[in-house]
């Protein structure tokens, strides 16, 4: 499907094993040299608050979506580019 932005998608739960905090991390970089992506991040989890604060220390809230459990995760996966 054709898209405004580079979208990228990791679903899980957000806890410190499924490397959720690293995919922020990466897309810090990756937002520096692709202005138009996007990152979501669908699930829930303990770390979900401190993933928040990790994206708002790079300033990246913006680019990055908080979703939590969804049903429509296969369309999701779909629309997605990464």
């Amino acid at each position: 499907t054709a898209s405004d932005h580079r979208s990228t998608l990791c679903v899980g739960a957000l806890e410190p094993r499924q490397g959720f905090r690293d995919a922020i991390w990466a897309f810090d970089i990756l937002h520096y040299v692709f202005g138009d992506a996007r990152l979501t991040l669908v699930g829930d989890g303990l770390q979900r608050a401190d993933l928040h604060h990790f994206a708002a220390a790079l300033d990246q809230t913006a680019h990055i979506d908080f979703l939590c459990q969804r049903e429509d995760v296969p369309q999701l996966l779909h629309a997605a580019d990464v």
